[in-house]
């Protein structure tokens, strides 16, 4: 967690950008500056706003992410977390996370967890695929046409721990390269 009264400008802007308000890098920010520390995926102007990858080593990225997961979780407004921890990777695994964020985001919604309960009741190999694409595309994109009260928070924390090279790049290709698919009203952080 952030220090009470310190990144108060990331925080607010991501606060703001969660609450649907945009994200836009400081005014200081320029080309001969370095990157903030936010950055986020530039598809399209449209899906930019649904996938927001905290970047840079030791840079305090998991104090970032945690604060702004306590924060709305206070609120009643973070649906699910995710965090890979080194020391314990046979609990935090890749082929975990998109599984585990489907389950929790079905806990807190109904109509979700029914389309959920559907998608695996009908489809064995599905229920027990490791693919993550299979399960981001099954369990995370599938429900996109359903009414969603208020924005739904997924944050991914140590994405860079999640295993071998290939393993984290497929995780933060998956929502980068299809924000145009996730439901409006999601926001994933990492």
């Amino acid at each position: 967690m952030c220090l009470p009264g310190s990144r108060t400008e990331a925080l607010d802007s991501i606060a703001g950008w969660v609450s649907g308000f945009g994200l836009a890098p400081s005014d200081k920010d320029d080309q001969k500056t370095p990157l903030p520390m936010y950055e986020w995926a530039t598809l399209r102007p449209s899906d930019s706003s649904r996938v927001l990858w905290t970047c840079g080593e030791g840079s305090g990225k998991t104090a970032l992410v945690q604060t702004v997961a306590g924060h709305f979780s206070e609120l009643g407004r973070l649906n699910s977390t995710y965090a890979f921890i080194q020391s314990h990777p046979t609990e935090t695994i890749p082929s975990n996370v998109f599984s585990t964020i489907a389950r929790d985001i079905a806990d807190l919604d109904l109509l979700r967890k029914d389309r959920l309960l559907d998608v695996i009741a009908t489809n064995t190999s599905v229920r027990r695929t490791t693919n993550c694409k299979t399960q981001f595309n099954n369990f995370i994109v599938t429900p996109k046409d359903l009414p969603s009260i208020g924005e739904i928070l997924i944050v991914i924390d140590a994405v860079d721990e999640s295993g071998d090279e290939a393993s984290c790049v497929e995780l933060i290709a998956l929502p980068t390269t299809y924000a145009h698919r996730i439901p409006s009203s999601v926001r994933a952080c990492s």
